[in-house]
Parts: C-alpha cells; structure tokens; sequence
C-alpha cells in the first residue's frame, strides 16, 4: 500500500499541487476532513505530509479528521482521489437567551428581534462606536473590556468620567456584556465604545465641543459614531462641513431626531443635516413616542421609551436596581441604530456608510402610511433583516 501511495505522489496524484511554491504570507486553515471509505492511517499520513498539514485532532466515529493546511492548498486537497469532502471550520453559537439578570425588563430587544440576530452577528469583531455624549461610568461592572481611550473634551483631559449618567446609558445600549450574569444586555456583541465626552453635568453640549469629539473619535479608529444630542434650527455651513468631514473618513453618523414634538416641533440639528442617520422614537406598541420629533429629517425609528440600561451607581440610587434604570427619549433610540451599525460593520469591514445605511433603511419595518413618512422614516429597525 505504501508503495502504491508513494507512486501516486511522485505522479502528482495523491496532492496534484505539491510542487507549487507557497505565496508569500500564506495563511494556516483549520479545515475537516472526511476521507474515502477504506483509506487506512498509512494512507492519510502520507497525505498529509506530502500536502505540509498538520493533524490537530480526529473522530474515528465519524472517519473525521481535523488539520491545519495553508489556505492555499485546500482547493488541491479537496482534488485528492483519497478525499470525500473537505470543509473549512466553521462556528456555531449558543441559541439560548442571555442570562443577564434583567434581561425580562429589555422589551426593545425582542422587538429588534436581537435574539435571532445575534446568530449571524460576529461577537468578538471590536467595531468602534464613538459616544459623543457626557462621558462613561468606565468602573461598570457590565462595561469592562466594551471600550478604549476616550477623551473629556472639556476639561481636556484622557478621563471621560460620567457626571451625569446619559452617556453610560447611551453606552450600555449599545455595548453592555451579553450573558455575563450581571445586570443588562447590549444590543452589539461585537461593538466597543469610544467615549467622548462633550457635554456638562447638566446635560449642555457646546457645538465647538462636539464638533472635536467627532473628529477626535474617527482619529481613534470609530467607524460608527452616536450622537445622543440636539438642538432646534436647521443644519448650518459648518455643521455640514463636520458630517462632509465624518463621511468622507468613512464614518457612519447616527443621531437622535429631538424630543420636541409637543413643543411647537422645531427641526432638529444635526438630524437635519446630509449625511447623518436621524433616529424616532417608538413605544411597545409600535406607535411613535408622544415626544419625538417629526419631520424629514427623521431617516429611522427604534426603541425610545422605558429603555433599561447602564447607570453610574450615584445616579441609579433612585432606581430598584442600583447601576441601572429606565429613560426614555430620542436619546435612547438611537444607540439602538448604532449598534445595528456596529454590528453591520463586523461583518462587512469592506462596507462604506452609505452600504450600512442602506442596508438599515432597506430592511427595516414598515410603520405608519405605507412607504417613507414624517413620523417613522423608512421605518422601525429590524437587527435580525439587516444582518440576515
């Protein structure tokens, strides 16, 4: 037998590719091999020598056998007369449900179908979300490892600590641990967050500020920003130069449409500006949020009332569950939208923000009169459509 398999690899038919020279930089391939009946040990270890792979492990149940190869030669392996298949590993994920404690008060979550998203979701694909907002509480317990460097932009310092509890909120949307035991899940597993801190202890945002904290996030790597914030009046010449600036460097802006809706309903910027992803608010009822703005400007809705999410311990004191609580508000429903672009991202690193958008827009859930509309733009968010 041996003769036979070693006259057959002289004549290129055991591996028809063994003499090609390896590319430059070729990778190793962890891949499954499942052999044709009655191909003994002598035979595979053959083959595997004259192909450069390495036995990692075996199922002699299932005459299986997993080896690493360069990527280069498993097109020639597969061509092999002793092989029946060859697959290349692959993963599966859990199915369950979180286990995260608070998991029953997350409404949006089984309204964002997240469950069934997160199977085709890369968990571990550390997209950046910059979080221009009011810092972040960077000691929770259901934040470790979910972030970078970021820096406080008004005291020009690189400790972005959250004196008022809306950008730790913001973050946890969008980024809190996922079945780590411990209070919330976020809505990307494979989002960190960049925190940005632009805003006061009483929630006041200087435009000049803000307008650093983007530039500053893309510098650091963010491929997504969320801009929680807004004021009334329409976009100005400079506002629209930052968002030129924003998705010329690839960035993805995604902003909250305003809560002004029963006052007088001014246009909200930078919801009204080009190139930016203005977000409605909507209830469990998938009806608008009483408050949330209308107009235009508004591109998308997602979750915005009694949202579940991410407190510094001193401002949940009076909530029933210190480091969490409740809020509602434009503000909480767009975190929803930039983590559902996070997650897009992590699966096309190759996708320009216009891709990311369209996907967003295209797959989300029709509200309202059919078709665009003032109240819900191309409708409500849907994670599980757009990353199916």
């Amino acid at each position: 037998m041996k003769r036979f398999l070693a006259a057959l690899a002289v004549a290129g038919l055991l591996f028809p590719a063994v003499a090609r020279a390896a590319p430059q930089g070729s990778r190793l391939a962890s891949v499954i091999v499942r052999y044709v009946d009655g191909v003994d040990g002598d035979a595979r270890d053959l083959l595997r020598a004259t192909s450069g792979a390495t036995l990692i492990g075996s199922i002699d149940e299932l005459d299986l056998e997993r080896i690493a190869i360069a990527s280069h030669r498993v097109d020639a392996l597969r061509a092999s007369p002793l092989v029946a298949a060859v697959e290349r590993e692959r993963e599966l994920h859990i199915m369950g449900k979180p286990n995260d404690p608070l998991l029953r008060l997350q409404w949006p979550l089984r309204k964002l179908d997240a469950f069934k998203a997160w199977k085709y979701e890369k968990p571990r694909s550390r997209v950046l979300v910059g979080v221009i907002d009011t810092g972040l509480d960077q000691s929770h317990a259901d934040l470790k490892q979910r972030f970078v460097d970021g820096f406080d932009l008004l005291e020009i310092d690189d400790d972005p600590y959250d004196d008022h509890g809306h950008g730790t909120h913001v973050s946890g949307i969008i980024a809190a641990n996922v079945s780590n035991r411990t209070g919330i899940a976020g809505l990307s597993r494979g989002a960190d967050i960049v925190p940005m801190k632009a805003c006061t202890a009483d929630g006041a945002c200087p435009v000049f500020e803000t307008y650093g904290a983007i530039v500053d996030a893309i510098r650091r790597g963010a491929a997504v920003i969320n801009m929680s914030l807004g004021g009334a009046g329409p976009c100005s010449f400079i506002d629209q130069t930052v968002y030129d600036y924003a998705r010329d460097r690839g960035a993805l802006v995604v902003v909250s449409a305003g809560n002004s809706a029963q006052d007088k309903n001014p246009v909200i910027t930078p919801a009204s500006c080009d190139f930016t992803l203005g977000v409605g608010a909507v209830d469990r009822r998938n009806k608008k949020a009483a408050f949330s703005s209308y107009g235009d400007f508004v591109d998308i809705a997602a979750p915005g009332v009694d949202v579940w999410s991410t407190l510094p311990p001193l401002v949940s004191l009076h909530t029933q569950h210190i480091g969490y609580g409740p809020a509602s508000g434009t503000s909480m429903a767009s975190p929803f939208v930039a983590a559902a672009a996070a997650s897009l991202k992590g699966l096309h690193p190759e996708w320009t923000p216009e891709q990311i958008e369209r996907r967003l827009l295209s797959t989300a859930v029709d509200l309202g009169k059919k078709g665009r509309d003032p109240f819900f733009g191309e409708g409500m968010l849907n994670l599980h459509a757009a990353l199916r």
